[in-house]
């Protein structure tokens, strides 16, 4: 457990461990330099499965490779320090490694929490069981798919791969797990077990403060570099153009246009019809990207806005993305009011679903999206209660 500046909530982190079903565990806390009372809180609990280690300020990964280090388990997990588990977390996940001997790492469901710990949202992990090695790789090469606390791996699994890369400042993570997917099989455990705390603070600004807007196209570069994928077929091209789409808009999202404009300029470097032959993967990213990078729910008119935001003002050579926006909008309206009713809240499904009717779609016009339009339209007539 990593922990720097978390006196407020890494009681919640620890006694989170120490109310698992399973009981044989060890906890290592890495105090990665605080300078508030992380230590304090940390030192007030006597427990002789939990240990205590300190060291300067060296990031998140520098402090989970030095918890590696210590562990003495079969199994390690990567909790941070303002997240918690389920009480079953352990017991579950240790439960699939034990019944899987193939299986380097399973990743189980998240549920988003507030700052106080109430439940906002719960996801699925995006590992799916009937997926190959090399099917689960080029998954993970599009994207995180799982969160770092929700995960539980072979000890030798990861020291095989040589852990955490104390490079990276952000998607360290995400860069362990398309390495141990090149070398183990991963496995999901739908359950959601792992808690994770949304801070206040905006997120992109949160990413991008910490590299975000390169931090993709990195990774993968590296992995390239480190690995011969060739029997993946993965477009390489495509791959990484995506990624500087995705970067683009993470620079939109904080305002920060210049940055849009390179990483677009560098996507058309790598392949100039990109914006031509691509349009549904532009679609799509763009469109998901709305909806996802905020971690919680986002109203439509906050969504519109910075896809409005993203279009303004492209360069002169990014006109074949400019003529995307009519159909970003319109799928980021269906993604909105999907994700919408799936937290019950049904006058964000009215008031995404008719402004969906101003850019119609194979989508917006399907009967699956007409009915959750009625449906969300009886709970607000009569007072229906939520389907849970």
């Amino acid at each position: 457990m990593p922990a720097y500046n978390q006196e407020q909530y890494i009681q919640d982190a620890i006694e989170s461990v120490i109310t698992q079903s399973f009981s044989d565990w060890e906890l290592i806390i890495v105090d990665d330099g605080s300078t508030d009372r992380t230590s304090e809180v940390m030192e007030s609990f006597v427990d002789s499965r939990i240990r205590c280690f300190y060291q300067s300020n060296q990031e998140r990964s520098a402090a989970r490779n030095i918890g590696l280090t210590h562990a003495t388990g079969q199994f390690v997990a990567f909790l941070d320090a303002d997240d918690f588990w389920h009480p079953s977390f352990l017991e579950s996940q240790r439960h699939v490694l034990i019944t899987q001997p193939n299986v380097g790492l399973v990743a189980c469901g998240t549920c988003i929490v507030d700052m106080q710990g109430r439940i906002i949202d719960c996801r699925p992990t995006g590992i799916r069981n009937d997926a190959s090695q090399a099917i689960t790789t080029r998954l993970l090469l599009q994207g995180n798919q799982m969160s770092c606390g929700a995960v539980l791996a072979r000890t030798d699994a990861v020291r095989s791969v040589h852990g955490f890369d104390p490079t990276l400042r952000q998607g360290e993570d995400w860069d362990l797990w398309i390495r141990m997917s090149i070398r183990y099989k991963l496995a999901a455990n739908e359950l959601p077990l792992f808690y994770y705390r949304r801070q206040n603070d905006f997120m992109p600004t949160r990413i991008a403060t910490r590299g975000g807007h390169s931090v993709t196209v990195d990774i993968v570069n590296r992995i390239f570099a480190q690995f011969d994928l060739s029997s993946l077929e993965i477009d390489r091209a495509e791959l990484l153009a995506t990624h500087h789409l995705q970067a683009a808009w993470l620079a939109s999202a904080i305002g920060e246009q210049d940055i849009r404009n390179q990483r677009i300029i560098s996507m058309l470097d790598i392949d100039p019809d990109f914006g031509i032959h691509n349009r549904d993967i532009l679609t799509d990213v763009l469109a998901h990207a709305s909806v996802a990078l905020y971690a919680v729910f986002t109203p439509i008119s906050e969504g519109l806005r910075y896809v409005g935001a993203f279009f303004s003002d492209l360069p002169e050579v990014a006109q074949s993305i400019a003529a995307i926006e009519s159909d970003v909008r319109s799928r980021y309206v269906s993604l909105h009011v999907f994700h919408a009713a799936r937290l019950n809240k049904h006058n964000e499904v009215l008031r995404a679903g008719f402004l969906s009717f101003r850019h119609p779609s194979r989508v917006t016009l399907s009967r699956g999206f007409l009915v959750l339009l009625v449906r969300s339209l009886a709970h607000r007539c009569f007072n229906l209660p939520s389907r849970q």
